[in-house]
Protein backbone atom coordinates (compact mmCIF):
# COMPACT_ATOMS: atom_id res chain seq x y z
CA UNK A 1 0.00 0.00 0.00
CA UNK A 2 2.74 2.88 0.69
CA UNK A 3 4.07 2.19 -3.08
CA UNK A 4 0.66 3.67 -4.54
CA UNK A 5 1.54 7.05 -3.56
CA UNK A 6 4.23 9.24 -5.70
CA UNK A 7 5.84 10.34 -2.40
CA UNK A 8 6.62 6.78 -1.22
CA UNK A 9 7.50 5.75 -5.13
CA UNK A 10 10.48 7.95 -4.99
CA UNK A 11 11.53 7.18 -1.41
CA UNK A 12 11.29 3.31 -2.61
CA UNK A 13 13.53 4.12 -5.96
CA UNK A 14 16.14 6.11 -3.86
CA UNK A 15 16.81 3.30 -1.40
CA UNK A 16 16.75 0.91 -4.65
CA UNK A 17 19.84 3.05 -6.03
CA UNK A 18 21.58 3.66 -2.78
CA UNK A 19 21.95 -0.15 -2.24
CA UNK A 20 22.76 -1.06 -5.57
CA UNK A 21 24.61 2.03 -6.82
CA UNK A 22 26.92 2.39 -4.12
CA UNK A 23 29.06 4.44 -5.70
CA UNK A 24 26.45 7.17 -7.47
CA UNK A 25 27.28 9.86 -6.84
CA UNK A 26 30.95 10.08 -8.92
CA UNK A 27 31.81 9.12 -12.42
CA UNK A 28 35.35 9.10 -13.75
CA UNK A 29 36.56 12.05 -16.07
CA UNK A 30 36.42 9.75 -19.18
CA UNK A 31 32.80 9.18 -18.48
CA UNK A 32 31.72 12.45 -17.69
CA UNK A 33 33.60 13.44 -21.19
CA UNK A 34 31.34 10.90 -22.87
CA UNK A 35 28.48 11.62 -21.41
CA UNK A 36 28.73 15.24 -22.49
CA UNK A 37 29.90 14.24 -25.96
CA UNK A 38 26.79 12.21 -26.40
CA UNK A 39 24.31 15.27 -24.99
CA UNK A 40 26.22 17.73 -27.31
CA UNK A 41 25.71 15.21 -30.62
CA UNK A 42 22.14 14.86 -29.86
CA UNK A 43 21.65 18.29 -29.64
CA UNK A 44 23.36 18.62 -32.74
CA UNK A 45 21.32 16.22 -34.27
CA UNK A 46 17.88 17.54 -33.51
CA UNK A 47 18.86 21.17 -34.26
CA UNK A 48 20.11 19.19 -38.24
CA UNK A 49 16.72 17.31 -37.85
CA UNK A 50 17.95 13.76 -37.80
CA UNK A 51 16.77 12.81 -34.31
CA UNK A 52 13.87 11.00 -33.10
CA UNK A 53 14.24 10.80 -29.64
CA UNK A 54 16.52 12.27 -26.54
CA UNK A 55 18.07 9.73 -24.17
CA UNK A 56 16.51 11.71 -20.85
CA UNK A 57 18.63 12.18 -17.76
CA UNK A 58 17.21 9.17 -16.16
CA UNK A 59 18.27 7.19 -18.73
CA UNK A 60 22.00 8.38 -18.44
CA UNK A 61 21.58 8.11 -14.96
CA UNK A 62 21.00 3.98 -15.16
CA UNK A 63 24.11 3.96 -17.76
CA UNK A 64 26.59 5.43 -16.23
CA UNK A 65 25.36 4.21 -12.63
CA UNK A 66 24.55 7.44 -11.59
CA UNK A 67 21.03 9.38 -10.36
CA UNK A 68 19.90 11.93 -12.33
CA UNK A 69 20.35 14.72 -10.35
CA UNK A 70 24.05 13.77 -10.64
CA UNK A 71 23.51 13.96 -14.41
CA UNK A 72 22.02 17.22 -14.23
CA UNK A 73 24.64 19.00 -12.41
CA UNK A 74 27.30 17.58 -14.72
CA UNK A 75 25.75 18.89 -17.81
CA UNK A 76 25.25 22.57 -16.21
CA UNK A 77 28.90 22.38 -15.10
CA UNK A 78 29.82 21.23 -18.43
CA UNK A 79 31.24 23.52 -21.45
CA UNK A 80 27.61 23.36 -23.39
CA UNK A 81 26.13 26.54 -23.40
CA UNK A 82 22.80 27.14 -21.17
CA UNK A 83 20.94 28.06 -24.14
CA UNK A 84 21.11 24.38 -25.70
CA UNK A 85 20.47 22.59 -22.58
CA UNK A 86 16.93 24.78 -22.07
CA UNK A 87 16.49 23.85 -25.78
CA UNK A 88 17.16 20.53 -24.80
CA UNK A 89 14.69 20.20 -21.73
CA UNK A 90 12.05 21.18 -23.76
CA UNK A 91 12.51 19.27 -26.80
CA UNK A 92 12.73 16.06 -23.85
CA UNK A 93 9.32 17.31 -22.81
CA UNK A 94 7.64 17.69 -26.26
CA UNK A 95 9.32 14.88 -27.36
CA UNK A 96 7.20 13.13 -24.54
CA UNK A 97 3.76 14.52 -24.49
CA UNK A 98 4.05 13.16 -28.29
CA UNK A 99 4.89 9.89 -27.39
CA UNK A 100 1.83 9.94 -24.67
CA UNK A 101 -1.28 11.38 -27.70
CA UNK A 102 0.44 8.16 -29.95
CA UNK A 103 -0.16 5.85 -27.39
CA UNK A 104 -2.18 2.94 -28.40
CA UNK A 105 -1.96 4.08 -31.64
CA UNK A 106 -1.96 1.26 -34.77
CA UNK A 107 -3.32 -1.57 -31.65
CA UNK A 108 -5.05 -4.39 -32.56
CA UNK A 109 -7.81 -5.68 -30.53
CA UNK A 110 -8.86 -9.19 -30.08
CA UNK A 111 -12.76 -9.94 -30.40
CA UNK A 112 -13.52 -10.71 -26.75
CA UNK A 113 -12.14 -7.11 -25.81
CA UNK A 114 -14.32 -5.27 -28.24
CA UNK A 115 -16.92 -7.00 -27.01
CA UNK A 116 -16.23 -5.63 -23.67
CA UNK A 117 -15.47 -2.24 -24.52
CA UNK A 118 -18.71 -2.05 -26.38
CA UNK A 119 -20.58 -3.67 -23.33
CA UNK A 120 -19.69 -1.18 -20.98
CA UNK A 121 -20.22 1.72 -23.88
CA UNK A 122 -23.91 0.57 -24.14
CA UNK A 123 -26.49 3.00 -22.84
CA UNK A 124 -23.22 5.57 -21.73
CA UNK A 125 -24.74 9.50 -22.48
CA UNK A 126 -22.15 11.13 -25.06
CA UNK A 127 -21.68 15.02 -24.44
CA UNK A 128 -21.55 17.10 -27.72
CA UNK A 129 -17.93 17.91 -27.07
CA UNK A 130 -17.48 14.02 -27.45
CA UNK A 131 -19.43 13.39 -30.36
CA UNK A 132 -16.89 16.49 -32.27
CA UNK A 133 -13.72 14.62 -31.18
CA UNK A 134 -15.29 11.08 -32.58
CA UNK A 135 -16.44 12.68 -35.60
CA UNK A 136 -12.52 14.37 -36.06
CA UNK A 137 -11.08 10.85 -35.62
CA UNK A 138 -13.23 9.48 -38.23
CA UNK A 139 -10.81 10.27 -41.06
CA UNK A 140 -12.43 13.29 -42.51
CA UNK A 141 -9.01 14.98 -42.71
CA UNK A 142 -5.32 14.80 -42.38
CA UNK A 143 -3.37 17.23 -39.67
CA UNK A 144 -2.19 19.06 -42.60
CA UNK A 145 -5.27 19.78 -44.12
CA UNK A 146 -6.46 20.37 -41.00
CA UNK A 147 -3.78 23.11 -40.64
CA UNK A 148 -4.08 24.75 -43.63
CA UNK A 149 -7.82 25.09 -43.21
CA UNK A 150 -7.46 27.22 -39.98
CA UNK A 151 -3.87 28.93 -41.85
CA UNK A 152 -6.39 30.22 -44.25
CA UNK A 153 -9.59 31.18 -41.90
CA UNK A 154 -6.84 33.52 -39.58
CA UNK A 155 -5.38 35.10 -42.94
CA UNK A 156 -9.18 35.69 -43.67
CA UNK A 157 -9.81 37.39 -39.97
CA UNK A 158 -6.68 39.54 -40.42
CA UNK A 159 -7.83 40.92 -44.20
CA UNK A 160 -11.26 41.30 -42.88
CA UNK A 161 -10.23 43.44 -40.14
CA UNK A 162 -8.32 45.69 -42.40
CA UNK A 163 -10.47 46.15 -44.72
CA UNK A 164 -9.48 43.83 -47.60
CA UNK A 165 -12.20 41.47 -47.29
CA UNK A 166 -16.09 41.99 -46.45
CA UNK A 167 -17.14 38.07 -46.43
CA UNK A 168 -15.67 34.66 -45.05
CA UNK A 169 -16.02 31.73 -46.74
CA UNK A 170 -18.56 29.32 -45.38
CA UNK A 171 -18.36 26.46 -42.77
CA UNK A 172 -20.41 24.50 -45.64
CA UNK A 173 -17.50 25.18 -48.39
CA UNK A 174 -14.63 24.84 -45.75
CA UNK A 175 -16.30 21.31 -46.08
CA UNK A 176 -16.04 20.77 -49.47
CA UNK A 177 -12.89 22.31 -49.83
CA UNK A 178 -10.85 20.50 -46.90
CA UNK A 179 -13.16 17.03 -47.12
CA UNK A 180 -13.91 16.74 -43.62
CA UNK A 181 -17.60 17.22 -41.61
CA UNK A 182 -18.98 20.60 -40.62
CA UNK A 183 -19.01 19.02 -37.16
CA UNK A 184 -15.22 18.57 -37.67
CA UNK A 185 -14.62 22.52 -39.27
CA UNK A 186 -16.46 23.69 -35.69
CA UNK A 187 -14.29 21.55 -33.24
CA UNK A 188 -10.89 22.34 -34.98
CA UNK A 189 -11.81 26.41 -35.31
CA UNK A 190 -13.31 26.27 -31.85
CA UNK A 191 -9.86 24.80 -30.79
CA UNK A 192 -7.40 26.74 -32.70
CA UNK A 193 -9.47 30.48 -32.88
CA UNK A 194 -9.59 32.59 -29.91
CA UNK A 195 -13.17 33.93 -28.71
CA UNK A 196 -12.11 37.50 -30.37
CA UNK A 197 -11.74 35.95 -33.34
CA UNK A 198 -14.79 33.70 -33.34
CA UNK A 199 -17.03 37.10 -32.34
CA UNK A 200 -15.15 38.78 -35.57
CA UNK A 201 -15.83 36.03 -38.30
CA UNK A 202 -19.70 35.26 -37.12
CA UNK A 203 -20.93 38.78 -36.45
CA UNK A 204 -22.61 40.77 -39.25
CA UNK A 205 -21.05 41.62 -42.40
CA UNK A 206 -23.07 44.71 -42.69
CA UNK A 207 -20.21 46.87 -40.70
CA UNK A 208 -16.80 46.54 -41.49
CA UNK A 209 -14.79 46.90 -37.95
CA UNK A 210 -11.21 48.39 -37.51
CA UNK A 211 -8.96 46.07 -35.69
CA UNK A 212 -9.11 49.07 -32.76
CA UNK A 213 -12.66 49.03 -32.29
CA UNK A 214 -12.76 44.90 -32.25
CA UNK A 215 -13.44 43.75 -28.36
CA UNK A 216 -10.70 42.55 -26.38
CA UNK A 217 -9.70 42.08 -22.73
CA UNK A 218 -7.87 44.64 -20.52
CA UNK A 219 -5.14 41.71 -19.90
CA UNK A 220 -4.68 38.20 -20.32
CA UNK A 221 -4.25 35.44 -17.49
CA UNK A 222 -0.74 34.64 -15.90
CA UNK A 223 -0.74 31.75 -17.46
CA UNK A 224 -1.54 33.35 -21.06
CA UNK A 225 1.21 35.66 -20.78
CA UNK A 226 4.04 33.46 -19.60
CA UNK A 227 2.54 31.21 -22.94
CA UNK A 228 2.87 34.38 -24.90
CA UNK A 229 6.18 35.04 -24.19
CA UNK A 230 7.86 31.79 -23.64
CA UNK A 231 6.35 31.01 -27.49
CA UNK A 232 8.40 34.20 -29.00
CA UNK A 233 10.93 33.33 -26.96
CA UNK A 234 11.15 29.95 -28.20
CA UNK A 235 11.36 31.00 -31.80
CA UNK A 236 13.99 33.65 -30.91
CA UNK A 237 16.31 30.90 -29.46
CA UNK A 238 16.02 28.11 -32.01
CA UNK A 239 16.65 30.67 -34.63
CA UNK A 240 19.92 31.82 -32.48
CA UNK A 241 21.04 28.43 -32.24
CA UNK A 242 20.97 28.32 -36.30
CA UNK A 243 17.18 26.64 -36.81
CA UNK A 244 14.93 27.68 -39.83
CA UNK A 245 12.39 29.50 -37.88
CA UNK A 246 9.03 30.95 -39.36
CA UNK A 247 8.21 33.44 -36.68
CA UNK A 248 4.58 34.72 -35.85
CA UNK A 249 4.08 38.02 -36.81
CA UNK A 250 2.07 40.67 -34.06
CA UNK A 251 -1.09 40.65 -36.05
CA UNK A 252 -1.20 36.12 -35.74
CA UNK A 253 -0.87 36.70 -32.35
CA UNK A 254 -3.34 39.13 -31.89
CA UNK A 255 -6.46 36.95 -33.13
CA UNK A 256 -4.43 33.61 -31.28
CA UNK A 257 -4.25 35.34 -27.65
CA UNK A 258 -7.67 37.98 -28.68
CA UNK A 259 -5.87 40.97 -27.49
CA UNK A 260 -5.28 44.48 -29.25
CA UNK A 261 -1.96 45.04 -30.77
CA UNK A 262 -0.99 47.78 -27.99
CA UNK A 263 -1.91 45.38 -25.22
CA UNK A 264 0.80 42.44 -27.13
CA UNK A 265 3.90 45.32 -27.30
CA UNK A 266 3.09 45.59 -23.88
CA UNK A 267 3.34 42.18 -22.69
CA UNK A 268 6.53 41.38 -25.06
CA UNK A 269 7.98 44.55 -23.42
CA UNK A 270 7.53 43.17 -20.18
CA UNK A 271 8.38 39.53 -20.55
CA UNK A 272 11.52 39.77 -23.21
CA UNK A 273 15.28 42.17 -22.93
CA UNK A 274 15.23 44.98 -25.48
CA UNK A 275 18.18 42.52 -27.54
CA UNK A 276 15.98 39.78 -27.86
CA UNK A 277 12.94 42.08 -29.25
CA UNK A 278 15.29 44.31 -31.61
CA UNK A 279 16.40 40.67 -32.63
CA UNK A 280 13.01 39.23 -33.62
CA UNK A 281 11.97 43.03 -35.41
CA UNK A 282 14.54 42.24 -37.56
CA UNK A 283 13.97 38.58 -38.44
CA UNK A 284 10.35 39.59 -39.07
CA UNK A 285 11.32 42.25 -41.47
CA UNK A 286 13.55 39.93 -43.33
CA UNK A 287 11.32 37.64 -43.59
CA UNK A 288 8.59 39.73 -45.35
CA UNK A 289 11.36 40.77 -47.77
CA UNK A 290 12.64 37.76 -48.65
CA UNK A 291 11.86 36.66 -52.47
CA UNK A 292 10.86 40.46 -52.81
CA UNK A 293 12.80 41.26 -56.15
CA UNK A 294 13.16 45.25 -56.88
CA UNK A 295 13.38 47.06 -60.36
CA UNK A 296 16.15 48.70 -60.91
CA UNK A 297 14.63 51.95 -60.51
CA UNK A 298 13.86 51.07 -57.18
CA UNK A 299 17.68 49.68 -56.62
CA UNK A 300 19.27 52.77 -58.02
CA UNK A 301 17.25 55.32 -55.87
CA UNK A 302 17.93 52.93 -52.67
CA UNK A 303 22.10 53.43 -53.55
CA UNK A 304 21.91 56.72 -54.26
CA UNK A 305 20.06 57.98 -51.02
CA UNK A 306 23.08 55.60 -48.77
CA UNK A 307 25.51 56.95 -50.78
CA UNK A 308 28.33 58.21 -48.48
CA UNK A 309 25.72 58.70 -45.43
CA UNK A 310 27.04 55.40 -43.48
CA UNK A 311 31.27 55.71 -44.15
CA UNK A 312 33.89 56.73 -41.55
CA UNK A 313 32.77 58.92 -39.17
CA UNK A 314 29.29 58.76 -40.02
CA UNK A 315 29.14 55.01 -39.29
CA UNK A 316 26.75 54.52 -36.31
CA UNK A 317 29.31 52.01 -35.15
CA UNK A 318 32.32 54.15 -35.85
CA UNK A 319 34.89 53.91 -32.97
CA UNK A 320 38.29 56.16 -33.50
CA UNK A 321 39.31 54.18 -36.58
CA UNK A 322 39.92 51.17 -33.65
CA UNK A 323 39.36 48.89 -36.18
CA UNK A 324 42.42 49.22 -38.91
CA UNK A 325 45.05 49.58 -35.33
CA UNK A 326 46.96 46.85 -35.92
CA UNK A 327 47.44 43.62 -33.00
CA UNK A 328 50.29 43.15 -30.69
CA UNK A 329 52.76 39.89 -31.85
CA UNK A 330 52.29 38.73 -28.04
CA UNK A 331 48.26 38.43 -29.39
CA UNK A 332 49.27 37.27 -32.86
CA UNK A 333 51.69 34.58 -32.39
CA UNK A 334 50.76 33.39 -28.31
CA UNK A 335 47.26 34.64 -26.81
CA UNK A 336 45.68 33.76 -30.05
CA UNK A 337 46.72 29.64 -29.71
CA UNK A 338 46.47 29.42 -25.97
CA UNK A 339 43.18 30.87 -25.76
CA UNK A 340 42.11 28.27 -28.87
CA UNK A 341 43.87 25.65 -26.55
CA UNK A 342 41.81 26.52 -23.24
CA UNK A 343 38.37 26.90 -24.66
CA UNK A 344 38.81 23.41 -26.66
CA UNK A 345 38.31 25.07 -30.19
CA UNK A 346 34.52 26.04 -29.42
CA UNK A 347 32.80 28.82 -29.63
CA UNK A 348 31.84 30.19 -26.01
CA UNK A 349 28.24 31.85 -27.00
CA UNK A 350 27.30 29.22 -29.28
CA UNK A 351 29.11 26.54 -28.94
CA UNK A 352 29.83 25.43 -32.26
CA UNK A 353 32.99 23.91 -32.76
CA UNK A 354 35.63 25.11 -35.73
CA UNK A 355 35.17 23.36 -38.81
CA UNK A 356 37.30 23.78 -41.36
CA UNK A 357 38.24 27.79 -40.22
CA UNK A 358 39.87 28.55 -36.64
CA UNK A 359 37.48 30.87 -34.36
CA UNK A 360 38.08 34.64 -34.08
CA UNK A 361 39.86 35.75 -30.27
CA UNK A 362 37.67 38.12 -28.94
CA UNK A 363 39.05 41.01 -26.26
CA UNK A 364 35.94 41.81 -23.85
CA UNK A 365 36.78 45.33 -23.34
CA UNK A 366 37.32 46.23 -26.82
CA UNK A 367 41.04 47.03 -26.11
CA UNK A 368 43.23 45.72 -28.43
CA UNK A 369 46.08 46.19 -25.94
CA UNK A 370 44.94 44.46 -23.34
CA UNK A 371 45.85 40.81 -24.22
CA UNK A 372 45.37 39.38 -20.39
CA UNK A 373 43.72 36.03 -20.86
CA UNK A 374 41.05 37.18 -18.51
CA UNK A 375 39.97 39.20 -21.33
CA UNK A 376 39.68 36.75 -24.04
CA UNK A 377 37.57 34.65 -25.48
CA UNK A 378 36.64 32.56 -28.53
CA UNK A 379 33.73 33.18 -30.90
CA UNK A 380 32.46 31.44 -33.91
CA UNK A 381 32.05 34.43 -36.91
CA UNK A 382 29.07 34.50 -36.51
CA UNK A 383 28.84 35.49 -32.86
CA UNK A 384 31.72 37.63 -33.20
CA UNK A 385 30.15 40.02 -35.89
CA UNK A 386 26.99 40.33 -33.35
CA UNK A 387 29.41 41.66 -30.75
CA UNK A 388 30.99 44.75 -33.19
CA UNK A 389 28.54 47.27 -32.78
CA UNK A 390 28.94 50.09 -30.58
CA UNK A 391 25.62 50.49 -28.79
CA UNK A 392 25.88 46.93 -27.73
CA UNK A 393 29.17 46.85 -26.32
CA UNK A 394 28.35 46.81 -22.79
CA UNK A 395 26.37 44.46 -22.72
CA UNK A 396 28.53 41.86 -24.74
CA UNK A 397 31.21 42.71 -22.03
CA UNK A 398 29.09 41.59 -19.23
CA UNK A 399 27.82 38.61 -20.96
CA UNK A 400 31.35 37.67 -21.47
CA UNK A 401 32.88 38.13 -18.34
CA UNK A 402 30.06 36.03 -17.11
CA UNK A 403 31.07 33.40 -19.40
CA UNK A 404 35.21 33.84 -18.85
CA UNK A 405 34.62 33.29 -14.90
CA UNK A 406 32.56 30.02 -15.83
CA UNK A 407 35.34 29.02 -17.97
CA UNK A 408 37.96 29.35 -15.09
CA UNK A 409 34.91 27.42 -12.80
CA UNK A 410 35.30 24.35 -14.93
CA UNK A 411 39.07 23.92 -15.33
CA UNK A 412 40.93 22.19 -12.83
CA UNK A 413 44.52 22.54 -11.18
CA UNK A 414 46.02 19.74 -13.43
CA UNK A 415 44.86 21.33 -16.90
CA UNK A 416 45.62 24.90 -16.07
CA UNK A 417 49.08 24.17 -15.02
CA UNK A 418 49.31 22.19 -18.74
CA UNK A 419 47.80 25.34 -20.31
CA UNK A 420 50.63 27.40 -18.79
CA UNK A 421 53.64 25.29 -19.83
CA UNK A 422 51.86 25.53 -23.49
CA UNK A 423 51.84 29.48 -23.05
CA UNK A 424 55.55 29.28 -21.92
CA UNK A 425 56.49 27.21 -25.06
CA UNK A 426 55.23 29.96 -27.26
CA UNK A 427 56.34 32.26 -25.27
CA UNK A 428 59.83 30.63 -25.83
CA UNK A 429 59.50 30.48 -29.78
CA UNK A 430 58.94 34.01 -29.99
CA UNK A 431 62.49 34.59 -28.39
CA UNK A 432 63.95 32.02 -30.50
CA UNK A 433 62.57 34.01 -33.69
CA UNK A 434 63.54 37.42 -32.43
Amino acid sequence: MLLYSSYNRKIFKGYLVSWFMPNHAKISPESRKELIGIVRHEIELDLSGGLERYTNNGELGFLYGVSDKNITGYLGRSSIPTTRLDYRKRRILEMAAVKRNKAGTGRTLSEEHKQKISASEKGRKVSKEQRLKTAVTRGYSTPERQQEMISAVRHEIMLYQFGEIKEFTLNSELTERYGMSEDAVLYHLRRALSKKARIIRTRSFSSRPRLSSAPHPDKLSNKKQRELVDSVRAEIERSRLGGDVIFTNNPDLEIKYGVSRKTLVKYLALGLPKEDLTYRAGRLIAQVQTGRVRTLEEREKIASSRKGRFTGENNPNFNGWSSIEPYSLYFMFVMRSYIRERDGHTCQKCGGPENGSAHDVHHVDYDKDNDDERNLLLLCKRCHVRTNPTRNREYWAGVFRELISQVYTRLSETRYQELQEFKGELEKSIKLVA
